[in-house]
């Protein structure tokens, strides 16, 4: 997702889920993937905490969104806090949320294979 029909699409008809370090928003589409972004706005920080949110972000969604449920477009918006939590603390975070869009099955957790939640 890089247009801003796709956001402005997501905002007007998308569905969302608020979470302690992230909020989300969530379209499903009939078929093909999911289509994701990773956003952190200036009230994030500067832009090296900008970045640092949205590479963990990233990280975090391309583990999660290997065995989406559903194709849909999704937009995860970083907090402040998304820059000091816990690699881990955030994984959860963004794990049930996805699972409250009905994306992901049931375990909020780090998946099986990650090194107990490390950043990468």
């Amino acid at each position: 997702m890089r247009l801003r029909a796709d956001f402005a699409r997501l905002r007007a008809q998308g569905t969302r889920r608020s979470g302690r370090h992230v909020w989300v928003s969530w379209l499903p589409r009939d078929h093909g993937v999911v289509q994701f972004a990773a956003v952190a706005g200036r009230n994030v920080g500067g832009a090296v905490q900008r970045n640092k949110a949205k590479r963990r972000l990233r990280e975090i969604l391309r583990r999660r969104l290997a065995d989406a449920l559903v194709a849909g477009d999704l937009a995860v918006f970083a907090r402040p806090s998304a820059v000091t939590a816990r690699f881990a603390e955030l994984q959860e975070d963004v794990a049930r949320l996805l699972h409250a869009c009905g994306l992901t099955p049931g375990e909020a957790g780090p998946k099986a294979g990650d090194a107990r939640g490390a950043a990468p």
